[in-house]
Parts: structure tokens; sequence; C-alpha cells
């Protein structure tokens, strides 16, 4: 997906990249972390042309809340970032003697969550005030949870609520943090998005596009304007057979799913289109959520293209968030905390949305960053691959939120540093399948990519990247485009004006899937062998580009230049329009696992 969202329900003439939500604005209303009006049409497909809804919220849309309401709000309190940090560098070091020697979730916690006096004091006061207190099980944040009596007493501010697509946000005016604990919470995200009883949540829309190459293994109906999956499985390299149960059963990967559910019709439908029966899919709910979303656009693409590149037996664990626009992105954190919360870690974990940066730092504030970062952390050092689409508006991420604005930007998680970020690319196919050429994605659409404007330049980056000491994103790219020949994609449909049927969709929120899957694979090959997964992929990624150089197609042609802003070039090496180039997934991972190191710390 790309620069905030998702798209669900049918298409009509509308061309839309799937997965595309406009760029994310957030805010930070009354010291609150929330999301900004600017992406109010965030889940739905619109032309580019659309008008969007501008700042600020409109007072009239909130309420006081009823006070027998229950409500959860969440709290970052002081903890040991830095050792955690540095811990992580140790083990993602392919050269050093402790890589991917990892830890069990419950000695992180311990080791580097919450200081014990911050726990005391953010307890102590909410329990006095008739509340619950609940430690994340990584130890990096608190969820408070009480009636909302109780809360507006405890932090002396009222809550106000308002129903978003049938979705109840509530929100605490003022900074939303009570007196005399500013030396314990770090960050406050005092929003809870709950479903309104009774009200039907809404769903979402999709796409269009020529094809190369010789189709194969799907059926006709999915041919229409799509490359089939084993097209682009054998062009990458394909890591395994997909009968192959015995790696099947080692592989588990986790999707996070802001707003867009998947129907298990239409995943049933496109198993039996490429022959892809027998993954396992569980829904994992996430704080408010009563009942599996609806079927949308980005939840569907990114199950049917996990399906379809996973041998038989794995385990794929959807994790499922309200989205209520931009009122739900605050809250995006808890997507990657439940992770953490699984009984079976996933080796992998990928998410199809990208925010804009520029907008979290400036109107979400300066804490919305370490919050998730620390989050991001502690499932690296627990063994999980963190990947992230790195948005579809190219060298321009923020241009959706803020209207007629051609800065350059770029999209967050994926430029954090303990985050994959994946760009797109349009690949054309030989009749045996194999690459013709790739060159940077920049039609219909571009991949994301350019120079954070957060974040120093991480250690794995100094030799690869040049000409500035910050962050550069994408860290690769695989095919995105709608040319010459997109994804293929069904959609169930639901409703008197929904049709049944297949779509070929495009955006980073393909390519994202694709490659996260093939992670987890990877780490299944190695679970095999008994040795551990990748954690933070980057080092080894960049250390895989020097090893050995066939690793990466080094993509040289085009740029991800929108809105007349010259950046960026793709040129010989890393740059920011492809990252280190698309993988050639067999070889890289032969780049990957020499150092490897058996088991968790």
């Amino acid at each position: 997906m790309s620069e905030c969202g998702t798209s669900d329900g049918v298409v009509a003439t509308t061309r839309a990249r799937i997965g595309k939500l406009p760029a994310m604005k957030s805010l930070r209303l009354a010291g609150v972390l929330v999301a900004a009006a600017a992406i109010a049409l965030a889940a739905l497909a619109v032309p580019s042309q659309a008008v969007r809804p501008k700042l600020p919220w409109p007072p009239s849309t909130w309420t006081d809340a009823s006070g027998a309401d229950e409500i959860t709000f969440y709290y970052g309190l002081k903890r040991r970032d830095n050792k955690a940090v540095h811990k992580l560098r140790r083990i993602s070091d392919p050269s050093g003697l402790r890589y991917r020697q990892f830890l069990d979730v419950d000695v992180l916690a311990t080791r580097f969550g919450a200081t014990a006096a911050a726990q005391k004091a953010v307890s102590t006061s909410a329990e006095a005030a008739g509340l619950t207190y609940a430690l994340d099980r990584s130890a990096v944040f608190a969820r408070v949870s009480g009636t909302v009596a109780a809360m507006e007493h405890w932090l002396a501010a009222e809550v106000q609520t308002t129903v978003v697509d049938g979705v109840r946000v509530y929100r605490a005016k003022g900074t939303g943090v009570p007196h005399g604990l500013s030396r314990s919470i770090r960050e406050s995200a005092a929003i809870y998005l709950t479903q309104e009883p009774g009200a039907r949540l809404s769903s979402q829309p999709y796409l269009r596009r020529g094809s190369t190459g010789t189709w194969v293994g799907g059926c006709e109906e999915a041919r229409t304007d799509a490359y089939s999956y084993q097209q682009l499985q054998h062009a990458y390299g394909r890591l395994a057979e997909p009968d192959n149960r015995r790696l099947g059963n080692r592989v588990h990967l986790a999707i996070l799913s802001a707003g867009s559910g998947f129907s298990d019709e239409a995943l049933a439908a496109s198993a039996a289109c490429f022959n892809t029966q027998g993954r396992d899919f569980t829904r994992v709910p996430v704080d408010g959520l009563s009942e599996p979303l609806p079927e949308g656009g980005e939840g569907s693409l990114d199950t049917q293209i996990s399906q379809s590149a996973l041998p038989r037996g794995s385990q794929v664990s959807v994790v499922e968030q309200l989205a209520a626009q931009q009122y739900g992105v605050p809250l995006w954190f808890l997507l990657w905390a439940k992770v953490l919360e699984l009984p079976d870690l996933p080796d992998a974990a990928t998410l199809s949305y990208s925010v804009c940066e520029r907008g979290i730092r400036q109107f979400a504030g300066a804490q919305a960053f370490p919050l998730w970062d620390a989050v991001f952390v502690r499932l690296g050092l627990a063994g999980v691959s963190m990947m992230s689409s790195s948005g579809d508006d190219g060298s321009s991420a923020c241009a959706d939120a803020y209207e007629d604005d051609a800065a350059l930007s770029v999209g967050y998680p994926a430029s954090s540093p303990y985050v994959t970020g994946v760009g797109g690319s349009q690949i054309a196919l030989r009749p045996n399948n194999t690459r013709k050429s790739e060159v940077v994605w920049n039609s219909a659409g571009a991949g994301g990519g350019g120079k954070s404007r957060v974040y120093d330049r991480p250690w794995y980056q100094r030799r690869a990247v040049t000409g500035g000491q910050v962050r550069s994103v994408p860290d690769l790219s695989l095919h995105a485009s709608d040319a010459p020949a997109a994804w293929p994609l069904y959609l169930q449909g639901e409703g008197p004006d929904s049709e049944s049927g297949w779509e070929p969709v495009w955006g980073t929120s393909a390519a994202t899937p694709f490659f996260a899957s093939n992670v987890a694979i990877m780490a299944g090959k190695q679970a095999t062998k008994g040795e551990s997964g990748f954690g933070l992929l980057n080092p080894g990624l960049y250390q895989a580009d020097v090893d050995r150089p066939r690793a990466f197609f080094d993509i040289v042609r085009t740029n991800n230049t929108t809105l007349n802003k010259k950046c960026c070039q793709a040129h010989p090496g890393y740059d920011r329009a492809s990252g280190l180039g698309a993988p050639n997934l067999r070889i890289l991972y032969r780049g990957l696992v020499s150092p490897g190191v058996p088991g968790r710390g």
C-alpha cells in the first residue's frame, strides 16, 4: 500500500492503485496523537483529482462521551531503549559473534522494558482512580482501562467521542497525561477505537492493466492484464516447492491489516485458481475489534499473495485493527505489539501501509517515532523480520496529505532504521518467464523513496549510501507496476452493486507481502536445520549485496520523481529510487545464511 491506506470493495471506471491510501497526515490535537482529516478518504479508492478534506477536524463532530463507556488509553513508559538498540545492533551484525542470537520476549521485557519506578508510579495512580493497569508483553507501554468517568477523573480532562464509518472514536482533551506522571510516561496515545453496536464496518475499493512472458500455473479467468503468481516467483527465484509441507510446517508469517479484511471465499477462489490450497490463515484482533474486518482490497491482496508464495502447511496470522480513517493511525503500533503477544512468534511481519513522515513529525509530535520504534526494536530482538511498504507516491509521499505540496518526503514506518522498506519496480519477462528487464516503477504511481527527515543514516547503510547522513529509503524493490502486467486479485464482492471476479492490481502493497513471504520461507528453511531466522534483516541485506554481487539485480533505469521534483534517479549501486535493487531470492538466501548462529538466546 502506499501513503497511508487501503481500498476495499469493487472497482469501476476509476483506475487506482490497490492498497493505496492517501498520504496520511498525523495531527497532534490537544496534545494527543491523532491522525488528521487530510486522510479522511483513506480506505477509499478515489480519483487523483478528488477534493480531500482539510484541517482542522470539524469540532462539531465531537460530543461528550458517556461516563459509563469502557475505554482504554495507551502510555509509553520510561524504559531502557538505548540498551535495547545496542543489543539489536550486536545480534544483527553479520560479522559479529552474536549474530542472530535472539531473545525470548519475556527476557527482553525484563532487560529492556519499562523501569520498575515508572511501572509503579503509573499503576498506583491509575488504580487509585478506579482504573485497571496492564503492561504490554514487551514492557514498552501500558494499557490503562476503565470507564470514561474514571478516566476523566484521572486525567482531569474531558473525554470526547465521535463515530466514523461504524467505529466509535474516543479522545482525551489536553495532553492525555495525568498530573505528576510526566517523568514516568514518555508517550501518550489517549485515543481509543471500538465498534459501534449495530453498525456495519465500511469496506473499500480497487484497480487496472497488459502482459509479457508466458502465463503459467493459473486459471484463464485470472489472466487479464496480470502476471500469474508463478511467473513472478520464477522471475525472482522460487525458494520452495509449493507442496513442501515439511518446510511449510516451519513457516509463520504475520500480516498486519488496518481496516481492510479478507474474504475466506475469495481466498479459496484464488487458491483453486493457482492450486495454492493448504495454507492456514488465522485472524488475530487488536483492541476494540469484536468481529472480523470486512473484505477489502488491501486485506485480500496481502493474503492472496502470501498464499501464493508460501508452501503448504504454512501458518499466517492476520492481525486486524479498526481503521476509522485518520483516527486509527496513532494506534498502528498496536498491530506490531500484537505480534509479540502471539504464542508462536512469526518469522516475518508485513505492513502494506505507510504514513507521510513529515506529517507525523509536524502534527503528531516527535513522541510518535520512539514509541513505534521501541516496539520494532523488541521485535528485532525476538527474531522477527519487519517489512513495510515505502508508498506509492514516489519521492513526494506527503503530496496527498498536503494538497498541492510537492515537497520531497518519504513514508513511515518504511523509513524506520528497524524496518525493511520495500519499494516498487516494473519487471518485464521473457517467454521463459525470466527477467528481461527491470526498471523503477513510475506509471500510475511510483515507488516511495528518498531521504528521511527524521532518522540519521543507520550503520548498515554507511558503505552503500552516499550523499547525505540520513536514512535512505527504500532498501530494495520488487514488481509493483500496472504495466506490462499487474498482480492478479480475486474479489468476492458483497452487496447488490458488487460483483465477484478477478482484477489486476498494483502498488508496493503487492511487492511488500511477496517479499515478506519469501523472508518467512528463508527463516523456515533455517528452522529445518535447527537455526534461527533473521530478525532485523537490513544489515544482512546490505552485507549480502557486498558478498554476493548477484544477490540483487541492480536497477539502473528511470526514477520515482513525482510532481516535477528531481528525485530520485536510478543508477549503478544503491539509489533512492530502487534501493539495492530487486532481490534474486535464491542467491540472496545463500548470502544471508552463511553466518547463521543456531538458536535463540
